[in-house]
């Protein structure tokens, strides 16, 4: 059975950074797979944007979010709130031990795991200024059942060994 790490945070917290440092550590165990992936992929293809540019550049992204979140939001109306975890998760090989994913953004992506009983934990990660009010950024600033919550205001290793202290347990568990 997979184990999801589910990461929430506002934009520019770490929490790719926290995923890929598990990857990283535990490249047999791991993979790492975004809410985000496919609609940016059928974003990009259906308006000619380019998807690589998308990944490389934080500006050439940041300059298509709305778009890129009006669409995502327009698709879920027609194919149902849970279409991009459904998605996701439908497209997570048998054999995969562990995924994380590190855009936990909307509590609707929450609920699908709930609803369909998948094996999850969640992960907070806060940073200082980090303060963006859209309403991706902002839909569990008040929620109180993380299983892990890291205050990433220090040096990039205490990230690194906050990140590998909390999933050793797990990878242990899991395999």
């Amino acid at each position: 059975m997979v184990k999801y790490i589910l990461i929430s945070g506002k934009i520019n917290s770490g929490k790719t950074t926290f995923a890929n440092i598990i990857l990283n550590k535990f490249p047999n165990d791991v993979i790492v797979s975004h809410f985000s992936d496919i609609p940016k992929k059928e974003f990009c293809n259906k308006f000619n944007y380019d998807l690589q540019l998308m990944y490389e550049s934080r500006e050439y992204k940041e300059q298509l979010r709305p778009k890129l979140i009006e669409y995502a939001e327009s698709n879920k109306l027609v194919n149902g709130k849970d279409i991009w975890a459904k998605t996701l998760t439908l497209g997570i090989p048998d054999s995969s031990k562990i995924v994380i994913i590190p855009d936990l953004r909307l509590i609707e992506e929450l609920d699908y795991f709930i609803q369909n009983q998948l094996d999850f934990v969640i992960v907070r990660i806060n940073r200082i200024g980090t303060c963006n009010q859209h309403f991706t950024e902002i839909q569990f600033d008040n929620y109180t059942g993380f299983d892990f919550i890291y205050e990433n205001n220090r040096s990039f290793d205490d990230l690194r060994v906050s990140a590998i202290n909390f999933i050793t347990p797990i990878i242990k568990n899991d395999i």
